[in-house]
């Protein structure tokens, strides 16, 4: 089966079209199977509230669909954040945006009606997919509970590599598990790769173990406040400061953090610990717009 995340940034009712409804964490997934294919939609639930959760959605999907219908301001931080992370990005037809993006410095986009959407999404995604596949093994964590005769289950999405059933893994605590079973889209399946919606019923750790942001890997990522980094400003505020206080923002990991400059390398300490390892990406987050406004990898 193949597998494609997609961040529908600004269009709760694109996204409704797409798929069914499911669970909401900050973000609201929507979720499809279509001619052998999983498809989900994240889309942020309430910006007003969460408004890192257009961050969470653009660092985690493997494919940014950005609509053109309300070219507002939320459409102009989708267009940085997808830029800043060097993803995939298809815009729907509604109007010609073809400027804005160039001065956005995005370099691969392109438009899609309807009629073409689910095509243009799968062929971007198996590209995407293509070099993930044979990585070793992240899972992003988003949410976990406990199922009356089955254990504690597991909610996230395959980043790299591929889970198999009876697979033992680790938590970044180095607390190990074992997958029972693996569902994807209500099927239980015997292995999921990259992109996959994936509910994993697993041994060896309780529910209020496990936290949103926490990694499953083949050995223990480890959880860190303070690292090196690579930061890279948007072509809007190449000129300005990097140093302050501002919201870090990887997959489902949000803290607060302080970036400073040490020499030629920017330091990055946060606020609470996350699981993080080296090559992993983020967006940052301030209070002025244009607010996603930079991106960092860790070195």
């Amino acid at each position: 089966m193949d597998h494609i995340i997609i961040a529908l940034p600004n269009d709760p009712e694109l996204a409704a079209w797409i798929g069914k409804k499911g669970s909401e964490n900050g973000i609201t997934f929507y979720d499809r199977t279509a001619d052998g294919t999983s498809i989900v939609v994240l889309t942020p639930t309430n910006l007003q509230d969460k408004f890192y959760a257009i961050a969470e959605i653009l660092t985690l999907a493997n494919v940014v669909l950005i609509s053109t219908k309300s070219v507002n301001s939320i459409f102009g931080e989708a267009l940085i954040g997808a830029s800043l992370l060097g993803k995939k990005a298809i815009f729907s037809d509604e109007n010609n945006v073809d400027q804005i993006i160039r001065n956005a410095g995005l370099a691969s986009f392109e438009y899609t009606d309807r009629a073409t959407l689910f095509e243009k999404m799968k062929s971007a995604s198996a590209y995407a997919a293509a070099s993930l596949k044979d990585k070793e093994l992240l899972i992003n964590i988003d949410k976990s509970f406990p199922v009356k005769g089955v254990g504690t289950v597991l909610l996230g999405i395959v980043e790299q590599g591929t889970v198999r059933v009876h697979d033992k893994l680790y938590l970044g605590n180095g607390k190990e598990l074992l997958v029972r079973s693996i569902q994807v889209q209500d099927q239980d399946v015997e292995s999921a790769e990259p992109g996959a919606r994936v509910g994993l019923a697993i041994k060896g750790a309780e529910d209020k173990e496990v936290e949103k942001g926490a990694i499953l890997a083949r050995k223990p990522i480890g959880y860190q406040k303070s690292f090196d980094a690579e930061i890279t400003l948007s072509s809007i505020t190449k000129n300005q400061p990097v140093e302050g206080l501002y919201t870090l923002v990887s997959n489902f990991s949000v803290t607060m953090c302080k970036i400073s400059k040490e020499g030629d390398a920017f330091r990055v300490e946060t606020e609470k610990e996350i699981c993080m390892q080296k090559g992993a990406r983020f967006l940052l987050i301030r209070s002025p717009a244009p607010r996603i406004f930079a991106s960092g990898t860790i070195k």
